[in-house]
C-alpha cells in the first residue's frame, strides 16, 4: 500500500471520529466510531499483507521466539 493511500485513510478515519464527536449526537457518535474501527482493522490488515513472506525471517534470526521454544 503507497504512503499516500495509506495516509488518507487513517486521516478518513480521523475525520470520522472528529464527526461523530462534533455532532452532539449519540447514533452519529456511536455509528461513526464503528465504522472507523472497522476501517481502521481493514486498513491495518491490508497494510500489514506485504510483511507475510518474511515473518519466517524474524525466528530465524531470533527477533521472535518461534511457537517451540516458548511451549515445551
Amino acid at each position: 500500500m503507497e504512503k499516500p493511500l495509506r495516509y488518507g485513510l487513517y486521516s478518513f478515519i480521523f475525520l470520522l471520529c472528529l464527526v461523530g464527536l462534533l455532532s452532539h449526537t449519540d447514533t452519529l457518535l456511536v455509528t461513526s466510531l464503528v465504522v472507523a474501527i472497522l476501517l481502521g482493522l481493514v486498513v491495518d490488515r491490508w497494510d500489514n499483507l506485504r510483511d507475510e513472506p518474511f515473518k519466517m525471517y524474524n525466528v530465524k534470526h531470533g527477533h521472535i521466539k518461534s511457537k517451540e521454544e516458548t511451549h515445551p
